[in-house]
């Protein structure tokens, strides 16, 4: 193998490898409790997150102030971890943010303030549901997407 061949998968799979360790940074935003504005410790653009495989309910349904509130102080002053799965219809960013050892989108279901979407914490969602945790505490609650539908964005 040439040196330039070697230089050239030495530079592919240090990316690589960075993208599956995700980046570092900060929540600088909680929009609602399912998207945030997350600056890269590293410097540059801030990046609108979708949180991956959770569905809060809107800012204006009930419990939407309550999940943006829970997931405020889940990144509050944190340095967290995103890896970023993919980009949704809207342009944002979908990812799943870390603290640590913990998954803070699977707590979010585990804890009640978020809907499990496409059934990737449909354990966490039962147990909360069981224990009629934040949003289950109230057997009129409806999925966000439901919501919306009904009444349209906020």
């Amino acid at each position: 193998m040439t040196a330039a061949r070697i230089l050239v998968a030495a530079v592919l799979l240090a990316a690589l490898t960075a993208t599956a360790a995700g980046q570092h940074g900060t929540v600088t935003r909680v929009t609602d409790g399912d998207t945030v504005r997350f600056a890269p410790a590293g410097g540059g653009s801030t990046l609108s997150v979708r949180l991956a495989g959770i569905d809060a309910p809107e800012i204006c349904q009930a419990w939407g102030p309550q999940a943006r509130e829970a997931l405020q102080h889940k990144t509050a002053g944190r340095t967290l971890r995103l890896l970023v799965t993919a980009r949704d219809r809207f342009g944002r960013t979908l990812g799943t943010l870390h603290w640590g050892r913990y998954d803070l989108n699977r707590r979010m279901v585990a804890e009640g303030h978020a809907w499990s979407a496409r059934g990737m914490f449909h354990v966490e969602q039962d147990s909360a549901r069981s224990a009629r945790l934040g949003l289950h505490a109230d057997q009129s609650a409806v999925r966000p997407d439901e919501f919306r539908r009904a009444h349209g964005n906020c």
